[in-house]
């Protein structure tokens, strides 16, 4: 149990530190509306932001991603990360009675201070803890630790999760408890069809899928197709999808709760919004959402832009596994097992990318990357994992040098920042073709940025890397403040060599 255990805690912890290491100081306007949320309520009891919203009022949270109604300003997003941090935000709120030293503190390092720890305590530790999910599914999939934990890591250091585990954003809660409902699903398809009508896995497995949307809204996709994979191995029993029914009526109930107490109508935020162009976008198709566009999906798979093949590019091995599993006669019989779970990711896959590329903004705002695919980047760990399963030099060196390709992108949008400005007017973005071949702020910002370690700004030279523990603790600048970091995972590489050859 010990020698099972531990490579899960190895993982957790490396994980886990890797993304609370950075504390970005530019957190935008989608963070800002969160943790204002998490203010007004603990600081106010309320849950109108009006007192945190406004550029000269309060410069060091304002927002303009809000709703407006009757005067009152309230938070445009699924509330669940900013519930999941009142109690946090609560406690160091009444330390500052107890410690004179926090009492004293300034304004702009207590925000900067109280925003760190609700994210290292929500985003930053859902990571960590979706790591060693994602490791439980890969040893599912019948590969060893070494491959699952590498795996593992690539899906969360090697791709646009990385840099939202360093961010007050919803994308990690819900990833984690949607890989977390899967991780339930598959157990039980596995013992039998009988092990999902048994007890109250089902209503878990509904509550995790609520929980998700409750906490993102995207995510609902991937609880749809959660639930008709579910109901697909239960339809001798359909009877007993009630309880993955009550289960995830729990919270969507608090959030109707939450909507009605606020605009006194069962709704989302994004209906009242303040912003004119978010107001009028949002109105068309379905919640701003139109058919997908050709365009948009040459920018959202391998261009430069926002493509997620471009700054990860591993997971093009992907499309290797799905053709693997579906190739029926050459198939092994893992993989024909397997073949349910790979439907489901390639569902799971290809329904965001046709969302993302109908969605009014696709490119997502100020990210460096394709952000909103975050929901979909943990199923794709079915499919790599069968491809790896079948164990040649080969695809070892050809899922290594991707592996590593990807890691460094997003490293160094995680160590610089990842919500880069496109540097585009929003109005061009809208009427993008493939001959406009968009700029890529990480090739022209963050990678340039990242090298020299260093930038201009007002005539003096800066830091040009996010404030981290290098820079907090040792007082080092640049890639130097890095170095603890690469020790940690220097030793985890080490470990992990060691440990295979102890097998």
């Amino acid at each position: 149990m010990k020698h099972a255990l531990l490579p899960h805690l190895v993982l957790f912890f490396a994980l886990w530190l890797t993304f609370g290491y950075f504390s970005s100081q530019t957190p935008g306007w989608n963070v800002n509306s969160r943790m204002a949320l998490v203010y007004a309520i603990v600081e106010r009891g309320t849950f109108a932001i009006n007192a945190y919203q406004d550029e000269q009022k309060s410069p060091l949270t304002w927002t303009n991603d809000k709703a407006f109604l009757r005067g009152y300003f309230y938070c445009d997003k699924p509330p669940g990360v900013s519930f999941a941090a009142v109690p946090i935000y609560a406690l160091q709120w009444k330390a500052r009675d107890w410690s004179s030293w926090l009492g004293r503190m300034p304004q702009d390092q207590w925000v900067a201070l109280s925003r760190y720890v609700a994210t290292l305590l929500t985003s930053a530790l859902s990571g960590a803890l979706l790591g060693c999910v994602l490791l439980a599914l890969a040893r599912r999939f019948g590969l060893s630790d070494r491959a699952g934990f590498v795996l593992s890591v690539g899906l969360l250091l090697g791709t646009v999760l990385a840099g939202y585990a360093a961010l007050f954003y919803a994308y990690l809660p819900a990833a984690l408890f949607t890989s977390a409902a899967y991780l339930l699903l598959l157990d039980a398809r596995l013992k039998g069809g009988d092990a999902l009508k048994r007890g109250w896995l089902l209503f878990w497995v509904g509550l995790l899928i609520g929980l998700a949307w409750f906490f993102d809204i995207t995510s609902g996709l991937v609880g749809i197709a959660l639930s008709l994979y579910a109901a697909w191995f239960m339809r001798r029993h359909v009877w007993a999808i009630w309880k993955l029914v009550v289960g995830g009526l729990i919270p969507v109930a608090v959030f109707c709760w939450y909507a009605h107490t606020i605009f006194g109508e069962f709704t989302i935020p994004y209906k009242y919004e303040f912003d004119d162009l978010f107001r009028t976008e949002m109105a068309k198709g379905f919640q701003g959402i139109h058919l997908p566009r050709l365009t948009t999906l040459y920018y959202l798979t391998i261009h430069p832009f926002k493509g997620l093949f471009f700054y990860s590019p591993f997971l093009l091995l992907t499309f290797a596994g799905i053709g693997m599993a579906f190739r029926r006669k050459k198939a092994t019989q893992e993989e024909r097992t397997f073949l349910p779970d790979v439907v489901l990711a390639t569902g799971i896959i290809v329904a965001y990318f046709l969302y993302n590329s109908g969605y009014y903004m696709w490119w997502g705002g100020w990210a460096a990357g394709p952000r909103l695919l975050c929901p979909a980047i943990p199923y794709f760990i079915a499919p790599l994992a069968l491809w790896l399963a079948r164990k040649t030099p080969l695809r070892a060196g050809l899922f290594a040098s991707l592996l590593t390709i990807s890691v460094l992108f997003n490293f160094m949008i995680l160590a610089v920042d990842p919500q880069i400005p496109t540097g585009i007017d929003t109005k061009e973005i809208l009427k993008a073709k493939v001959s406009h071949n968009l700029s890529s702020a990480v090739l022209d910002d963050v990678i340039p940025r990242f090298c020299s370690g260093t930038m201009e700004q007002n005539s003096r030279t800066v830091n040009a890397l996010s404030l981290n523990f290098g820079n907090l603790a040792l007082g080092w600048n640049g890639k130097t403040a890095l170095l603890p970091l690469a020790a940690l995972w220097l030793a985890v590489a080490v470990w992990l060599g060691l440990r295979k050859q102890k097998e």
